[in-house]
């Protein structure tokens, strides 16, 4: 069974899936954001416990030595990374 398994995983690995688009080409097609999905997205990042992600890596990094920076996430995805220009 599990010998079937792997070769039915290893043929899909292999397989060059032409159904999908060129490697790097985005698809047009976007799941709705409703009301309800923020709903759930709003849940799912809450009950993830951010802040007790963030204790772990800045421990971690004092661990090693290293610096952890919190960053205003104000147009971080706006700013250029090589010019400093920020789009708006």
């Amino acid at each position: 069974m599990i010998r079937k398994c792997r070769a039915k995983q290893d043929e899909k690995a292999s397989d060059p899936a032409p159904s999908h688009g060129a490697p790097g080409s985005a698809s047009s097609k976007f799941l709705k954001n409703g009301q309800s999905a923020k709903r759930a997205l709003n849940r799912l990042i809450r009950d993830c416990s951010w802040g007790n992600l963030t204790e772990k890596i800045e421990s971690v990094a004092a661990k090693f030595g290293s610096i952890c920076l919190k960053v205003n996430p104000k147009f971080t995805s706006q700013k250029c990374s090589h010019c400093g220009h920020i789009q708006k």
